[in-house]
């Protein structure tokens, strides 16, 4: 472990200190429904959301409800992210000008991506409910405003889920680059090391080799035909 993970594991830890009480404190005001700071600029927003949506807030949500919301909110998370995940190159904020993915993994990684988010969020949820939400100790959701956490833990869940599958992408790539820059390295002291014309032709097969990792010849044309030069494995 480096003084940057030192600093940077110190930094987050002092954090999620600092904020744990006044956030959770504010979680708490915003979830019994009490006036907060934010109201004034927030309440009028969501109240237009609500009258676009067609939401009652004072009315409690039914299981039918809710299921149809957690199954809109889940296809809009994988619709969102699997076309982040095929167009990424058109998008801004790429100056690597990083390739989009094949549509089989970008499926397989919206896929996986929500269903893990789904799952951590109503864990979350259920914990938080059963713990914390009054009446404590059962799974009832008594008030409309309830649900609000719900939503919360989703969209954490997934914006995380998208995060951290990103910075493991963008890692493996990193990765990769780094390989085939050590390849090219190698390659370019061997060819400076060669004495004799004779010896590229293997060393060129060599490092063909040893990027794709498949078999490699090479075949050159002499006197209208084509001769083998070299091979790897030979």
């Amino acid at each position: 472990m480096t003084i940057n993970g030192w600093v940077q594991i110190a930094f987050m830890l002092a954090l999620i200190l600092g904020t744990a009480r006044p956030l959770g404190l504010f979680m708490a005001a915003v979830l019994e429904g009490r006036m907060t700071f934010l109201d004034p600029a927030i309440r009028p927003i969501e109240t237009r959301f609500y009258a676009l949506s067609g939401v009652d807030e004072k009315r409690e949500q039914t299981w039918l409800g809710y299921v149809m919301a957690l199954l809109a909110f889940s296809t809009a998370g994988f619709v969102l992210l699997y076309a982040f995940l095929r167009l990424q190159y058109y998008l801004p904020l790429n100056p690597q000008g990083f390739s989009g993915l094949s549509e089989h993994l970008a499926f397989n990684t919206a896929v996986s991506f929500v269903t893990a988010a789904i799952f951590a969020s109503l864990l979350s949820f259920a914990a938080y409910n059963f713990f914390f939400i009054n009446p404590v100790y059962t799974f009832t959701v008594a008030e409309p405003h309830e649900l609000f956490a719900l939503f919360v833990f989703l969209a954490i869940a997934v914006i995380t889920s998208a995060l951290a599958g990103r910075i493991r992408e963008q890692a493996q790539l990193a990765l990769a680059r780094m390989r085939a820059t050590r390849r090219l390295y190698d390659f370019t002291r061997k060819l400076s090391s060669i004495a004799s014309l004779d010896d590229i032709p293997e060393a060129a097969v060599a490092a063909i080799h040893s990027s794709l990792a498949r078999p490699a010849v090479l075949l050159l044309s002499h006197v209208g035909n084509l001769e083998l030069r070299a091979a790897w494995p030979s």
